[in-house]
């Protein structure tokens, strides 16, 4: 008997079937990520198997996991949002940590065991964007302090996380392939014919401003080598990215004549990049020998910080429950 069916087979034993559910999360053959989210949300199923589904979930891919992880994140069932906080661990998606944050700040304050476990996710995903959330937990009276505090440390300038776009998976998908920019793999592309005809619609003074993105050059070691990729100003960096995760993105101001970069911000709606990405800008510049005149980004993105309530609101889950 296959684990699809296995799995689906309510005449079996219990731990029969979550075997199963875990095989199925493990080699994903086709047809296992519709059945695991069927599973889990089937409301008369026995709940570890329920609980297994949402773990098996988290291993497929990440484009076709997010919504079910933003679905069981806001879940009212208790049992089945914790074991979705637990799960995040094994997304790899840049695009859970916000939700996490307005999820615990949605709950009361009694619900201790989920505000921790969030706590505990926050720390293994090492996302800088939550440190002020973090810090500011940290300084509270509260017997989650000091976890706040230890996830704190843990994020604190982190540079080593990858963004996943924030938009419609459609799009995304759309751009794998597409080639609307310049990698710039030596100093000699900065001051090319090619790159000044890419970005000279936007220019100020002796400055032409332009879209960027820093890949990794082999997504299996994201942390490695990378790559500076230039796209016209106000292009998608989606589209620059070709569909892909990046390491930082946002906007340059590149001299005319030197090809020297005078401007850099992490400013990007679509990849929201934490400012410790600049050490990724800093690198990909460094290893195609390009001028980086800057020891941070000259603008960071966005003013009052991804954990503003401004900005939180706009996320998922925002105040997912007592807003009810």
């Amino acid at each position: 008997m296959t684990d699809l069916k296995t799995a689906a087979n309510t005449q079996l034993s219990a731990e029969e079937r979550q075997r199963s559910i875990l095989q199925l999360g493990l080699h994903k053959p086709c047809g296992s990520l519709e059945l695991l989210a069927k599973l889990a949300n089937t409301e008369g199923e026995d709940l570890e198997i329920r609980l297994h589904a949402i773990r098996a979930l988290s291993w497929h891919d990440k484009h076709a996991t997010f919504p079910h992880m933003i679905d069981f994140l806001g879940n009212d069932n208790p049992d089945l949002r914790r074991e979705a906080v637990k799960s995040t661990d094994e997304c790899n998606d840049s695009r859970l940590t916000l939700p996490l944050i307005n999820l615990y700040n949605s709950l009361v304050d009694t619900d201790l065991c989920t505000r921790h476990e969030i706590l505990e996710a926050l720390k293994t995903r090492a996302d800088p964007r939550a440190v002020p959330f973090l810090e500011e937990i940290a300084r509270q009276d509260s017997p989650l302090a000091r976890f706040a505090a230890i996830a704190y440390l843990t994020c604190k300038d982190n540079c080593n996380i990858v963004y996943t776009y924030i938009g419609k998976e459609a799009d995304r998908k759309a751009a794998e392939g597409q080639s609307i920019g310049m990698d710039i793999l030596t100093q000699d592309s900065m001051r090319s014919n090619e790159l000044q005809k890419m970005i000279r619609g936007e220019k100020k003074g002796n400055i032409n401003f332009a879209t960027y993105v820093v890949r990794p050059k082999d997504e299996k070691t994201p942390f490695g080598n990378c790559k500076l990729t230039i796209a016209p100003r106000r292009s998608e960096h989606y589209i620059a990215a070709q569909g892909g995760d990046v390491l930082v993105a946002g906007e340059l101001g590149i001299h005319i004549k030197t090809g020297r970069i005078k401007f850099a911000s992490n400013q990007s709606g679509g990849f929201l990049p934490g400012a410790s990405g600049f050490f990724w800008l800093r690198k990909a510049a460094q290893m195609a020998r390009v001028e980086l005149e800057l020891d941070n980004f000259s603008l960071v993105f966005p003013p009052g910080g991804y954990c503003h309530d401004d900005f939180l609101r706009h996320q998922p889950l925002y105040h997912a429950f007592d807003k009810k």
